[in-house]
């Protein structure tokens, strides 16, 4: 019984490639995006014999590193393999949409919805690229069918504000924002929406307070430092602006740099 046991154990159950697949899967599991990079390379031109899912995955370490050629190459070859897999198309079009290829983008997520309609997080991208292809009108309506048939969902909802601020319907932006940050008040992103609403709006003070707020938690954002100077500036408050500027411009900006030589004399 014991030499039936040691057989048993020392027994080869899984082949190569399924071995390199389970270990590519721990790897992203646990983050580790370069892990996954280099068992993909590792298996040079026997990769060819891997699953879908292993170039998927390949696919998604590259997109987290910001390669996206590499990543693009991936995810069409996980298509290659698995044509009517909904979440390789629907990764794909978030790969073109981090490059702002919006056309390809949204032919992409047309392609995830037609196969699995049923999913809300397919629409909602498809709508981000609606709106990098400047079709504003469509993005609305979509995003007003969705808010409609998912009420509740908190990242439905920010959409739509963020397309209703893309129209320049700013009022109703703010009455989605404020239901946001109602049920998340220290959420970034909701913040500096309505910030943006506020001072499209000519709520200075307003806007102020959420740049405030904005920049207590997260001091070492360029834009709110830069935004923020610019309304300091439309209000004449010319050396808070050259202040916030100037910690924008230490932070990276370009154009709060170009503001400091025209506007402060730095």
């Amino acid at each position: 019984k014991t030499d039936q046991w040691k057989k048993l154990w020392e027994k080869a159950w899984y082949n190569r490639y399924e071995y390199y697949e389970g270990e590519m899967r721990y790897l992203y599991e646990a983050g580790n995006w370069t892990g996954v990079v280099n068992m993909m390379a590792d298996m040079g031109k026997d990769a060819k014999r891997l699953g879908a899912h292993a170039f998927y995955m390949t696919a998604m370490a590259y997109l987290k590193l910001e390669n996206y050629a590499a990543a693009l190459n991936y995810f069409s070859l996980a298509l290659s393999k698995s044509k009517k897999e909904s979440l390789y198309y629907a990764a794909r079009g978030d790969c073109y949409l981090q490059m702002k290829n919006y056309a390809k983008a949204l032919d992409d997520y047309t392609q995830a919805i037609g196969l699995s309609p049923e999913i809300p997080a397919y629409y909602l991208q498809y709508i981000r690229a609606l709106m990098g292809v400047k079709k504003s009108d469509a993005a609305y309506e979509t995003a007003l069918a969705m808010s409609q048939l998912f009420p509740a969902d908190n990242e439905v909802l920010f959409v739509f504000a963020e397309v209703a601020y893309q129209n320049k319907l700013y009022l109703q932006a703010l009455t989605h924002i404020n239901q946001l940050i109602n049920t998340s008040p220290d959420d970034s992103a909701y913040l500096h929406l309505r910030a943006l609403c506020y001072t499209k709006t000519a709520m200075i003070t307003q806007a102020l307070k959420d740049y405030d707020k904005l920049l207590q938690k997260y001091p070492r954002q360029p834009v709110y430092w830069f935004e923020r100077g610019w309304l300091y500036y439309q209000i004449n408050e010319k050396q808070k602006a050259c202040n916030d500027w100037q910690q924008s411009a230490r932070l990276g900006s370009p154009k709060a740099s170009q503001l400091l030589w025209e506007n402060c004399g730095q």
